[in-house]
C-alpha cells in the first residue's frame, strides 16, 4: 500500500499586511508571499484539485484565541471558463460550523 500525505496552503491571512481587495487576474494568479499572507492562486487551485482525490481543510482561530477546523474528505473547483466555481465538495467533519454546498457555491 503506497501511501502520500502532503499539505498545500491555499490561503493565509493573519493581520492585514496583504490587501486582499483585488482584481480577477491578482487571484488566478495568486499574490503574497508563502511564509507571510497569501493567496494561492486561483489556477494552481484548479489544477492540483483535478489531479486527484484532496481534502480540504480549512483551520479557523476568533477573536478570543479559540481554534477551530473545518475538514471536507473530498475538495474539487472549476476551471476559469466556470470561474472557478466549486465543483465537488465532500462531507463535512471539524468543530467549526458546517455551511451548507450551496452557501459555499455562492462565495
Amino acid at each position: 500500500m503506497y501511501v502520500s500525505l502532503f499539505v498545500v496552503g491555499v490561503q493565509r491571512r493573519v493581520n492585514g499586511s496583504v490587501d486582499f481587495f483585488r482584481n480577477w487576474t491578482s487571484y488566478k494568479e495568486g499574490f503574497g508571499e508563502l511564509d507571510h499572507e497569501f493567496w494561492l492562486g486561483n489556477d494552481k487551485l484548479y489544477y492540483l484539485t483535478n489531479q486527484g482525490r484532496y481534502t480540504l481543510r480549512i483551520d479557523l482561530v476568533d477573536r478570543n484565541g479559540s481554534s477551530y477546523f473545518a475538514k471536507y474528505d473530498l475538495f474539487r473547483i472549476n476551471d476559469e471558463n466556470d470561474n472557478y466555481q466549486l465543483s465537488e465538495l465532500g462531507t463535512f467533519s471539524g468543530t467549526a460550523k458546517t455551511r451548507s454546498k450551496g452557501e459555499l457555491n455562492m462565495c
